[in-house]
Formats: C-alpha cells, structure tokens, sequence
C-alpha cells in the first residue's frame, strides 16, 4: 500500500507539500487506511488524527465515504459529529475537509514551511538546550494550550520535548513535535522574548532532525507573519498551499 501512498505524492504537483503524510508514514507514527490513484486516507496511531488527501475534492468526498476508520464509521460521517467529538483532520488542501463537511476556518489554515537546506542552521550558543521530562508538565502546560495537559504529559514521556535554559539555568522556552512529526510547540516566555530564543529553539530542532535522517517541517497559521519571519531567519522554505487542520 506504501507504494501506491509514494506514487500519489510524486504525482502532485508539488510533493513537498504533503510532506506531512510522507513522514507521518515513513516514522510509522500512523497506518494507512487507503491509498489509490484518487488519494490516500491515513490515521494516526497515537492521537486518531486523521489526514486526507485526495487527488481532487470530489475524489476527496468519495474517500471520505468509505468506511475505514475504527467500527467501520466513514469520515463523512465522523465530520458530522458535535464539536469534541470529531477526529481532528488535516489536508493538504483546506477545500477537501470544508467540502466533506468539517468547520475549517481562517484561524485552521496555514502554510508548510520545510527546511531545505544542505547545512545546519548556525547556532548561537546562547541557550543550553535539552530533553524535558514529566518534572518540566506544570512549566510547559502554564505556557502551551494548543493540546491537553494529558498530551503534553505524553509528549514529554515520549522525549518530544526541549528547553531552553539561559546562563542563569532558567527555563526560558522550549519547543517539541508533534505526533505526526511535525516541529510545534514552540514557546518563549514572554519575559524572556526578543533575544534570539526562538531562532535558537528552532534551529536546535531543525539540526536534531537533520541528524536523525529526517525532514524538518512545521506548520505556520496563516497571518502570523512574525513567525514566517522567523522561519526565513532560519532558511525555511514556505509553500504556497493552503493547508488545514480542524476537529
């Protein structure tokens, strides 16, 4: 089935932009429920978050119709559910989910920014960077809301997260992935911002990825022009579709 997944991404346009499906897979983080010349529907196993990506919207509504996820339930009809119950989904093409019926938004949509680059990111050295644990949950739950607690508590446990300490030893921010394999959770106390603490976090987790054989991405909400900034700064590429996650 991973054959066809790697056929269908070559064969858009621009396969950067599903780089989220490719590595998602490729760290076999999720399985995948369906794959054809029309698309591919995976699931992520930890978290249930679902991604579609259809070689067109009506190929995209006719997928969502199938009956693959957990008890036999289609997408269509998981994107009917009252709020809180929907899976959360993402796309790498905002129409699909909004025409199979999830509420996609101004504030769901962004742009992926991938690393391209043949060298690491130049480091300051101005931060001490390393693994939080469980001890670090009240610290990064005060400042980070976009998951549940129970999610950052598994984050941590699964090594996901860092910070980053100043010369003093305080924890001054830290960043994380997510569980498709995204880098998230990037964060610099506000007492602590406008020294460099951000490209100095991001350019950590892009090295750490680089080394690991993988592909650095992130997710950036469209309009927050501070942190596209941010990933020039750092060589990232932007791409030009607009992508969505939703619930």
């Amino acid at each position: 089935m991973l054959e066809h997944v790697h056929a269908f991404i070559a064969s858009q346009e621009d396969p950067r932009e599903l780089v989220t499906l490719d590595e998602m897979l490729r760290l076999g983080r999720a399985d995948c429920l369906y794959a054809g010349d029309d698309g591919v529907l995976a699931r992520v196993r930890r978290s249930g978050m679902v991604f579609i990506a259809g070689r067109d919207i009506e190929a995209a509504c006719s997928i969502a119709r199938l009956p693959l996820l957990p008890g036999g339930a289609t997408l269509a009809e998981a994107a009917k559910l009252p709020d809180g119950e929907r899976p959360i989904t993402m796309s790498h093409d905002a129409r699909q989910p909004e025409a199979i019926g999830f509420p996609v938004t101004p504030e769901t949509c962004y742009n992926i920014c991938i690393f391209e680059g043949e060298r690491p990111v130049g480091l300051s050295g101005g931060l001490s960077i390393r693994q939080l644990g469980l001890d670090d949950l009240d610290a990064v739950v005060a400042h980070y809301d976009m998951i549940s607690p129970a999610d950052v508590a598994r984050h941590l446990e699964d090594g996901w997260v860092w910070g980053g300490f100043d010369a003093a030893g305080d924890l001054v921010g830290f960043i994380g992935e997510h569980d498709e394999g995204s880098m998230g959770m990037l964060e610099v106390f506000p007492e602590h911002r406008r020294r460099g603490y951000a490209r100095e976090l991001e350019g950590y987790a892009v090295n750490r990825m680089l080394e690991a054989g993988r592909v650095p991405f992130g997710q950036i909400v469209i309009g927050n022009e501070a942190s596209f900034a941010l990933q020039a700064s750092i060589g990232m590429t932007r791409l030009s579709g607009v992508q969505c996650w939703t619930e």
